[in-house]
Order: structure tokens, then C-alpha cells, then sequence
């Protein structure tokens, strides 16, 4: 797992424990985390202060997520990992 800028520990450890459940290893995947200027931001996310770009580097699959405060970017992820949008392990 490779990420560009600090990601919380919580975080992170939570990215891990949610991959390997699904079968896959935190080493699979690449991390990418931006800012988000909050004059980008739609009116109804007025909390999200940085998207994370998750690629699984095997396949080359990826998607983006908000997070920050009140907001869980690794519930959408799982959704994402569950519906196969990263492939198979």
C-alpha cells in the first residue's frame, strides 16, 4: 500500500483489515490523497476536505472517494471492493 500524503492511522489500519477480509492484501493497492478545495466541493458535502484515489495496482483498476469529517470514504470503498469494481483477489 503506497500513499502520497499522510493518511490517518485509523484510517489506514481500516483500509487493511478491510482488504484482507475480502481476500486481497493492503499491497495490492496504491493510495493517492488530495485535498479538496472547498470551492470544488458540491453544496451537499460541505464537510469533505480530501479525496482519496484507491487503484488496485494488479489490474489497474480504480475509483476516488471523499473523506473527512463525518464522512466514512472506506464504507464506499468496501461497497466498491464487494461489488467487484477491483476485481478478484
Amino acid at each position: 500500500m503506497r500513499t502520497h500524503y499522510l493518511i490517518a492511522d485509523g484510517d489506514r489500519l481500516a483500509f487493511a483489515a478491510e482488504v484482507v477480509r475480502y481476500g486481497f492484501s493492503p499491497s495490492d493497492f496504491a493510495l493517492e490523497v488530495h485535498r479538496v478545495p472547498s470551492k470544488l466541493l458540491p453544496r451537499h458535502s460541505p464537510a469533505a476536505t480530501f479525496a482519496v484515489t484507491v487503484e488496485n495496482v494488479k489490474n489497474g483498476r480504480c475509483a476516488s472517494y471523499l473523506g473527512g469529517p463525518g464522512r466514512s470514504w472506506i464504507a464506499g470503498f468496501v461497497e466498491d471492493l464487494i461489488a467487484g469494481t477491483f476485481g478478484q483477489p
